[in-house]
């Protein structure tokens, strides 16, 4: 006999005597005359007291206790959606919200130049514009340029590669960032005649390479450009922009190179500090006023130049934030489903103590009393989930980082800290308010004489709720499952998208090997460099060919295009220049043949092309077609620039086939390849295609690099199909993300869809009894009761689509290669939803035609 056991509140007891007797001898009501007694007791309603809420607390515990299995999977359910949740809010945190590490960063902007012209893109600011910027605004605190890439440092071993940034001291000082170690540079530091050659290193450069030394201060750093003087370190964590190792003038690389600024090359990120009290558009508009005044003063260089001011965390974040806000709305389709169910699930559980409730409100308990009953069931429900969905969470952000290949910015902390930990308790509370109401709202509207008639069975209002909450778990469901086929299919469509050549056994080492001097020179040098690490690589086991490039497509160098002048030689004067986006590279002979891409027309580079030669280049198939459309462009001169005694016009010896730098680029690119005799390549990726795994001839592969020139530092060494997948990892993350999102709201509306169905064929157990008592066969009741769960399914479905083809508009800007509403996409996830609802929905049907009449038409 099963044992009912409750808490006892002795402050007072009112029942109402004739409703308390006739219950006393109700059959059907299931409660005894000494569970009746303890009822009243325990229904006294003393005006919501701290030892009344106590008394609650430790009833609700035991309640809890009773039912392991329903705690469980309550549990289970919460911990899966505020887990998500709280994981995917340390994303947010750590990209959006977290507060930037610099002095007052809601001043800090970024700055890039803008073409009033139609179809130009944003891009860099030329180093000229900046110093005119800071003389003539009115607007800026300061501002600065700067220019990050790789580089090494060297000494008695092999070099190590290391991430370098030239700047104007102004670009770090307006981040209030002070060295713990010496100073920043002084502004007579990057001045065109003046000891330029410092430096400022970063924390963990000084903790490694110089044992902490506390007198660094003075002391020589030799990198591949230049010796550089040390002037102090920067504090631990700052490695602002891009993980910089070391910080040097920017006027450092001109007095080295003896090269002039010049006002059209626009290379250089900016950014600036606006004054006190001024706004990002009064900054704007007042150094557009600078811009149009210099475009007379400079017609030529800065013909329609103008500045775009963005705040320097948008500038940071790029263009991740549409995808952070599509995982918020994710992950709240997900919470909401998981309440949805946690809801059916207490509705479920109020039905079944609807006696209980009903002694309860005839001895005197109250409705905000029944009501908080529930509540705070739900409360500490919803606690016991957060406990377990943070647990959870840690998990899940270790599998997130292990999502992201590429190094995230100094700044970018994604992990479960004191705020994140916050908005999980925040989210706990608020669930259980969520999905507590509703069963809380049935239960003190609690009908004395409907419960006496139903007895043991639930209520048909409890049945419409439970009801209607699945077919809007199913709504979000489809909901969500739309957009995880929309975001998946764009990526695996860029993930086999045409490259224009074979990536496939190719491996790559991205190597820093500087040498500055006169072009020419410099060329001939690293040629004889390059051929001699080139013959090596050719030479080992397993090896096909090998080449060299100083730009390879999906690498961080190639990731934007420019828009530049080409210059057509012989053309009348409207048709000499061409404003076009163009990729350029330097390459070896046999480098377009190492990575297979096809020759269309002439030659491509050989043994005829040395530096003493004429200047030559190889265009690609795009380009032949833009720039020669009614002629052969073999023989053709093609100038990339402004033409200067270093930069003449080159002969087009061939055409090869387009290939794509980034998996998500438009057709509309020119490609332009120049012999490495002739352009020298210093920082480049060696390239060697293999016969078997790319990734076993990886130690030979270094070995034979440093044999040859141990001050070429390996940034690097990975298989270009590794590349293009990293190229690609955002697009992989958001996809893989949300397809987890829609597994567990399938699942979560699968078990909500099983839990109504079979709470619904309980509640007919009496009238299948009677069916099948009178002759109804097997197939009649079961096909009765899937029709039941497969009406609230397509309810479901219908609502879930209507919704979805009203907001897939929001995310077709983040779509490649199929359209917001592909109807493909639409009608597969109806139809896999329906036939999920079809399972969920069989199981319970399927048991209802195992009732025996006899049993079921029994006296309860």
């Amino acid at each position: 006999m099963q044992r009912h056991f409750y808490l006892l509140d002795m402050t007072a007891f009112r029942p109402s005597p004739p409703v308390f007797f006739g219950l006393l001898k109700n059959k059907c009501a299931g409660i005894t005359a000494k569970q009746t007694l303890t009822l009243a007791i325990l229904s006294f309603d003393s005006g919501g007291n701290m030892e009344t809420l106590w008394q609650d607390l430790r009833f609700s515990l035991r309640i809890l206790a009773k039912r392991p299995g329903f705690t469980f999977i309550v549990v289970l359910t919460l911990a899966l959606g505020i887990g998500a949740t709280t994981a995917i809010f340390s994303l947010i945190y750590g990209i959006l919200l977290r507060p930037f590490p610099y002095r007052e960063p809601d001043r800090l902007a970024r700055i890039q130049t803008v073409f009033a012209k139609p179809g130009a893109a944003t891009r860099g600011s030329s180093l000229r514009d900046v110093e005119d910027w800071r003389k003539l605004n009115r607007t800026l605190d300061d501002l600065g340029a700067y220019t990050t890439f790789d580089s090494d440092l060297r000494g008695d071993g092999l070099a190590e590669p290391i991430r370098m940034t030239q700047l104007n001291p102004g670009a770090l000082s307006i981040l209030g960032v002070q060295p713990i170690v010496g100073r920043l540079f002084l502004s007579e530091e990057d001045l065109q005649g003046s000891d330029v050659h410092k430096a400022l290193i970063g924390y963990d450069l000084w903790q490694r390479r110089f044992g902490a030394d506390p007198n660094i201060v003075g002391k020589s750093l030799r990198t591949g450009i230049v010796t550089l003087t040390i002037v102090g370190v920067m504090p631990p964590g700052f490695r602002f922009p891009e993980n910089t190792d070391v910080w040097t003038p920017m006027e450092s690389w001109y007095a080295l190179t003896n090269r002039s600024k010049n006002r059209d090359i626009r290379p250089y990120p900016v950014i600036a500090r606006l004054r006190p009290g001024v706004t990002l558009d009064q900054a704007q508009a007042d150094l557009n006023g600078v811009a149009a005044a210099l475009e007379q003063q400079y017609p030529k260089e800065n013909e329609s130049v103008r500045v775009k001011f963005s705040t320097l965390r948008d500038a940071e974040v790029g263009n991740i934030r549409p995808y952070l806000l599509l995982l918020i709305a994710a992950v709240g389709f997900v919470l909401l489903i998981c309440c949805v169910n946690v809801a059916n699930l207490m509705l479920a559980q109020a039905a079944a103590r609807q006696r209980e409730f009903s002694v309860r409100a005839a001895l005197g308990a109250s409705r905000p009393r029944l009501a908080r009953a529930l509540l705070m069931d739900s409360l500490l429900l919803a606690l016991l989930g957060g406990a377990a969905g943070i647990a959870l969470a840690y998990q899940a952000v270790k599998a997130l980082l292990a999502l992201i290949p590429v190094t995230l910015p100094f700044w970018m902390k994604i992990e479960v800290d004191a705020p994140v930990l916050l908005f999980s308790l925040a989210v706990a509370v608020l669930t259980s308010v969520l999905f507590g109401l509703a069963p809380a709202w049935q239960a003190s509207r609690v009908n004395l004489s409907d419960a006496l008639k139903e007895g043991a069975r639930g209520s048909s209002a409890h049945a419409r709720a439970r009801s209607t909450l699945v077919v809007a778990q199913m709504a979000l469901c489809l909901l969500l499952l739309v957009g995880a086929g929309l975001m998946m299919q764009s990526f695996l469509r860029l993930l086999h998208v045409k490259t224009g050549f074979m990536p496939e056994g190719l491996l790559v080492a991205r190597v820093t090997n500087f040498k500055t001097g006169a072009r020419a020179e410099t060329a001939a040098a690293m040629a004889v460099l390059h051929e001699q690490t080139l013959t090596r690589l050719r030479a080992l086991p397993g090896a096909l060919s090998a080449g060299v490039t100083g730009s390879l497509p999906f690498t961080s160098a190639q990731t934007e295009r420019s828009r530049v002048d080409l210059r057509i030689k012989g053309r009348a004067e409207e048709e000499l220049k061409y404003s076009e986006s163009v990729a350029g590279a330097d390459v070896s002979p046999g480098l377009l043949d190492t990575l297979g891409v096809p020759l269309r027309a002439g030659r491509l580079f050989d043994a005829r092309d040395v530096t003493e030669s004429p200047m030559v280049v190889i265009i690609n198939e795009r380009a032949a077609k833009k720039l020669f459309p009614d002629r052969d462009p073999i023989g053709q001169e093609l100038l990339w620039g402004a033409p200067t005694p270093q930069n003449p016009y080159c002969r087009i010896i061939g055409v090869v086939g387009d290939v794509k730098h980034r998996a998500a680029e438009g057709g509309e690119g020119v490609e332009l390849y120049y012999p490495y005799s002739q352009w020298p390549v210093t920082n480049g990726y060696y390239v060697l295609r293999t016969q078997g795994d790319p990734q076993a001839l990886a130690t030979a592969m270094r070995q034979a690099i440093n044999a040859v020139n141990k001050d070429a530092a390996i940034v690097y060494l990975k298989p270009m199909e590794q590349l293009i997948g990293e190229s690609l990892w955002q697009r992989r993350l958001w996809g893989v993300l949300f397809a987890v999102f829609a597994f567990v709201a399938l699942s979560l509306a699968a078990v909500g869809l099983y839990g109504v169905m079979s709470y619904l064929v309980s509640q007919r157990t009496r009238e299948i009894g009677v069916r099948m008592a009178l002759g109804a066969q097997t197939g009649d009741v079961l096909r009765m009761a899937l029709a039941q769960g497969v009406k609230l399914a397509l309810g479901g479905i219908a609502l879930g689509l209507a919704g979805a083809l009203g907001l897939v508009s929001l995310i077709s800007g983040l779509l490649y290669g199929v359209t917001a509403r592909d109807p493909l996409t639409f009608a597969g996830v109806a139809l896999l939803l329906l036939l999920v609802a079809l399972l969920a929905c069989w199981i319970p049907a399927r048991r209802a035609t195992k009732v025996d009449p006899l049993v079921a038409l029994r006296c309860e």
